[in-house]
């Protein structure tokens, strides 16, 4: 038999070893991993096409883990631009072994170490490019196993139209998302309307909303459509929505329910079709505790949660980022001196 190293590619990170949730099963010896890709005979009761870690990582892995076909397998430094290969390609390393195997740790940390100092960040990274134009969801494009799980996620609704609820901190981008999902469902043809809750004056907000006929209150000389009704057939996007007050809360959590608007001063029912979409950096739960925020509009708007992880949580990503601006600096702004970062200033970043 023989004796190298396998690898397991898993969707998920690995708390024991099950081959069957692997993407595919491996076994390598480390100069066919950097040549022809050709696989050994598998030494456990699965065969797969032949796999590589980009292609891997575009099935859906997000993480490798490591092993031994049988005893007397070994994995050593021979193996390092191999596993350099797989970080590039966005997987994260996993020693994840039936019995320890000597030197499995420290070898994952040197190819941590060295494939961090081979990325180029003189020009743009291939799989995160720099956000330009309409939004769209490669612009969220990474290599952190958490963010690539949540794009999957993200992926599962792009289609759907239930509510969403995005979290998270203030700058992880949610309006972007919102705007990058809405362009690639189903309702990318209809427009998109964003409104921040929190920025216009409550006296204006509900006829912002909802619109207003003439005569409504002093100064509505002429009708208005609300953002309800300008968002027909494509999505709504209400930003900052712990900031709503609550008497429209009330009429938000009506128009949800019956799917109509009543414009300010007028009498008609007016029918909608949009998609709901709405955004905090606030704790709606902790809001509804404490009488802030309606728990029935909360359980209508958080159909599903997407929470946008921050960046300071997929450092992996740095490099990348790194790389994409300074290749934006030196193309589009025409900053051709500037030509790459130290790797002490990307130590920092990174840290």
């Amino acid at each position: 038999m023989i004796r190298t190293p396998y690898l397991l590619f898993l969707g998920d990170a690995p708390t024991r070893l099950d081959v069957k949730t692997a993407t595919g099963v491996l076994h390598w010896r480390p100069e066919q991993c950097l040549g022809q890709w050709r696989t050994e005979p598998s030494a456990v009761d699965l065969r797969l096409p032949d796999l590589d870690p980009e292609a891997a990582a575009s099935r859906g892995a997000s993480s490798l883990l490591l092993g031994v076909a049988n005893e007397g397998g070994v994995l050593d430094a021979s193996w390092i631009p191999f596993l350099i290969q797989a970080l590039e390609a966005g997987l994260d390393l996993v020693s994840g072994l039936h019995q320890p195997l000597a030197g499995v740790p420290e070898l994952l940390d040197t190819a941590r170490a060295r494939g961090r100092a081979l990325i180029d960040v003189r020009r743009p990274a291939a799989r995160i490019p720099i956000a330009t134009g309409e939004p769209a969801l490669v612009d969220f494009a990474s290599r952190s196993p958490r963010m690539r799980r949540f794009l999957r996620l993200v992926n599962r609704v792009v289609d759907t139209d239930s509510s969403l609820l995005l979290t998270g901190e203030t700058g992880v981008g949610k309006e972007r998302l919102a705007q990058a999902i809405h362009n690639e469902g189903a309702r990318a043809s209809g427009p998109f309307v964003s409104v921040n809750c929190g920025a216009i004056p409550e006296s204006l907000l509900e006829s912002e909303l909802f619109g207003h006929q003439p005569g409504a209150f002093t100064g509505a000389e002429r009708l208005k459509r609300g953002r309800f009704e300008l968002a027909e057939r494509g999505t709504i996007f209400l930003d900052e929505i712990g900031e709503m007050p609550l008497h429209l809360q009330v009429n938000l959590l009506s128009v949800l329910q019956r799917r109509r608007v009543q414009r300010v001063g007028g009498e008609e029912l007016i029918g909608i079709d949009v998609r709901v979409m709405a955004a905090t950096n606030r704790d709606l739960e902790a809001l509804v505790r404490k009488g802030r925020f309606r728990e029935d509009l909360y359980y209508r708007l958080n159909v599903v949660t997407l929470e946008v992880p921050p960046l300071r949580e997929r450092s992996e990503d740095i490099p990348d980022m790194v790389g994409m601006f300074i290749g934006h600096l030196r193309t589009s702004l025409g900053r051709q001196e500037v030509d790459g970062i130290t790797p002490a200033a990307l130590e920092a970043l990174c840290a």
